[in-house]
């Protein structure tokens, strides 16, 4: 029953140990206090009572036990506390989406065996001969020895006789079984009598949840081996559409600045993180999901959006804006100077200056209506055409009514034309989907930026609307529908 899992997770969890993961606390007393993570302080007011099992703030108000505070922190419901917790206390329960306990034992079974991998990469990498190569690849980097083992870095042997120095490890020394390997995603089902470690002659990144287990690696090859990243499969631990790399360094931050910088690579993520920009976090090698949307918004208001400068880059930020805006959270577009690539290469030339690019990050939308509009925006009559009509692509694509009707009014007045028309043609659009044209994609950032147009003759715009023909293009914007009525 529930009432007997949730007493079993409170005689397993101490209150302060789990607060003490999310709030720096301090002795105060037969308390502790510290500021509250629920309301900006500067004096600390969150108390903790570590006899009572109870926590409280005297300047929000907000207090209760150990699952009111998950509850409140993880921003989730009571189910999905009692889970969370459960599978930190090591608690079974007997109804809901982890009722199968088989499930269960096999997902800490190979969380385990994660964590005992992990070590051995490490191992391998510091410790031995065979992780010079990857110890050269750090360095050319300019990640150092202390900021690589913050974040778990490691290294896979190369074949030959490493093909399986792994399995051997975690069956020796570890006591696992050779299917265990396997089901945790370390090694490949064994083929003509022997098993192979699935990453070798790799450089490995483990990918931990927030609390800092092991779920899976994401590996990079050395030299011109392919595929060059490679992560592991989905298992009874790991599932790639909702792992987060770096959500467990990154999450204090991110609560902190109620934003979250998300990157493309792993590199980028440590990168970042050297760099100040602690709030940064990776999609773990696959396209931003709605799971990985859904997961940080429950930390941040806001997603920053910072991928690579090539076109790859520029298209996934722009599909990603639609996943972001899917889930209500607001979405904002770092563009790198034209001169970098991606982070990583941005950071170990002027580390200030990515910071300072993070911070002026425009509104997603702003950079998507900038590319739409082009060189309509002063531009000949055919000009302003093709940007009105690229422009109504992107309003299309808002889905708050008040926010796609500001840049409406903002696209009408840099392209000279009445708000009237261009409301006419998004009602048609967003009526009729095959009238929209394609996706517009974030513009690549300019070499430089002179002022080369050329001064236009002003074009007279429509007259201004009556307020209820005003009101009329509002309703027909909110519910498109009553236009065909």
């Amino acid at each position: 029953m529930a009432g007997d899992a949730v007493a079993e997770v409170k005689s397993r969890l101490d209150l302060v140990e789990v607060i003490g993961g999310y709030v720096t606390l301090h002795r105060a007393g037969r308390e502790l206090t510290g500021l509250c993570p629920f309301h900006a302080e500067k004096t600390p007011s969150f108390a903790v009572n570590p006899e009572r099992q109870v926590w409280f703030c005297h300047g929000c108000g907000k207090g209760g036990d150990l699952f009111h505070f998950i509850q409140q922190i993880e921003r989730i419901d009571f189910r999905e506390a009692l889970e969370m917790l459960a599978d930190r206390a090591g608690v079974e329960l007997e109804s809901g989406p982890r009722s199968d306990r088989g499930a269960g034992r096999k997902r800490r079974r190979s969380i385990e065996l994660n964590g005992k991998a992990q070590a051995y990469y490490q191992h391998v990498l510091w410790a031995t001969d065979a992780g010079e190569r990857g110890r050269a690849l750090l360095i050319d980097r300019r990640i150092d020895e202390a900021l690589a083992r913050r974040f778990g870095v490691g290294f896979a042997p190369a074949g030959g006789a490493g093909e399986d120095a792994l399995t051997r490890y975690l069956t020796g020394k570890a006591g696992a079984g050779v299917d265990e390997v396997v089901e945790a995603g370390l090694a490949h089902p064994p083929g003509r009598g022997r098993t192979r470690d699935r990453f070798r002659d790799r450089l490995v990144f483990p990918i931990r949840d927030d609390r800092g287990e092991v779920l899976g690696f994401g590996a990079r090859a050395l030299g011109d081996a392919r595929p060059k990243y490679l992560n592991s499969p989905d298992s009874a631990a790991y599932h790639k559409s909702s792992a987060i790399f770096g959500i467990d360094l990154a999450r204090t931050a991110i609560v902190a600045k109620h934003a979250a910088v998300i990157v493309e690579g792993y590199f980028d993520v440590i990168a970042a993180h050297a760099a100040g920009v602690e709030h940064t976090v990776a999609s773990s090698g696959t396209a931003l999901t709605r799971e990985q949307v859904h997961s940080l918004g429950r930390l941040a208001e806001t997603l920053i959006l910072c991928f690579d400068g090539d076109e790859a880059g520029r298209v996934a930020a722009t599909r990603a804006v639609d996943v972001i805006a899917v889930e209500g959270v607001q979405a904002r577009i770092c563009r790198l100077p034209a001169a970098f690539k991606d982070p990583d290469e941005l950071v170990r030339s002027d580390p200030a200056a990515f910071a300072q690019a993070i911070e002026e990050a425009p509104p997603a939308w702003q950079v998507l209506l900038d590319a739409a509009l082009g060189a309509g925006e002063g531009g000949s009559v055919d000009a302003r055409r093709a940007g009105a009509e690229r422009a109504v692509s992107v309003l299309a694509r808002i889905p708050e009514a008040t926010t796609r009707e500001l840049y409406l009014q903002q696209a009408a007045r840099r392209l000279d034309i009445g708000a009237r028309s261009l409301s006419t043609d998004l009602a048609h659009s967003m009526r009729d989907g095959t009238r929209r044209p394609g996706r517009i994609v974030v513009a690549a950032p300019a070499e430089t930026t002179p002022d080369t147009a050329e001064e236009s003759e002003p074009v007279e715009a429509d007259e201004p609307m009556p307020p209820w023909e005003a009101q009329l293009a509002r309703v027909v914007l909110i519910r498109p529908e009553m236009a065909a009525a």
